[in-house]
């Protein structure tokens, strides 16, 4: 009888043991910290954080530089190479050739469809910090690409290039306006008299 009781005891002790809420949280809590920690290591760590591209976005970043001012060329890099990348290499891409001050492959990169206006604030954005033959690269491939450069852009372009003492890439400009402007002349007198040589006009 005293070792059934001991028994009856023994299973009465063991038994709340066993189920203590205490202990089965604490067993909750290890397996379920398992689970998490299981689930995070497959993850891939986003390089743009630190700074370091992958090969690919190191290539692609510099077939678009060789290829920048070839149109056709540009295409085929598109097709060959950025189209293949993975979404987080693109974007590191992307991030990449705007650190290099390649405003215009950026927008390219980006999916962007340049207009008018937008290859204007491109061009301005250049002539800000002084990159006149970025802002000449730009000014091409806008031409290239069918946009038509409107008084604005030629504007920005003129006064910036003769306050710079580019005067031969002034007269570039002004003898595009014949081109893409009904009354160059006109135009031509007019932003002499809005903007004097001394100054340098404000783009962006």
């Amino acid at each position: 009888m005293l070792m059934n009781m001991g028994s009856s005891s023994l299973r009465i002790q063991y038994l709340p043991t066993a189920l203590d809420p205490i202990r089965i949280h604490k067993i909750q809590v290890r397996y379920a910290t398992t689970i998490t920690c299981g689930l995070r290591k497959p993850l891939r760590t986003r390089r743009r954080s630190d700074g370091v591209l992958s090969t690919e976005a190191i290539q692609a970043v510099q077939s678009l530089k060789l290829a920048a001012r070839n149109p056709s060329k540009l295409d085929q890099v598109f097709e060959s190479k950025l189209t293949r990348l993975l979404k987080d290499d693109l974007l590191d891409t992307f991030a990449e050739l705007q650190r290099q001050q390649h405003l215009d492959l950026a927008l390219k990169v980006s999916g962007l469809k340049p207009n008018t206006r937008v290859y204007t604030e491109l061009i301005g954005a250049y002539l800000k910090v002084e990159m006149i033959e970025k802002a000449m690269e730009a000014y091409k491939l806008m031409k290239a690409s069918g946009c038509v450069p409107d008084e604005l852009t030629l504007t920005i372009m003129i006064r910036n290039f003769e306050s710079a003492g580019e005067e031969e890439l002034a007269s570039i400009i002004k003898n595009d306006c014949v081109e893409y402007l009904d009354s160059p002349k006109k135009f031509l007198k007019e932003v002499a008299r809005k903007y004097p040589r001394r100054l340098r006009l404000n783009l962006v």
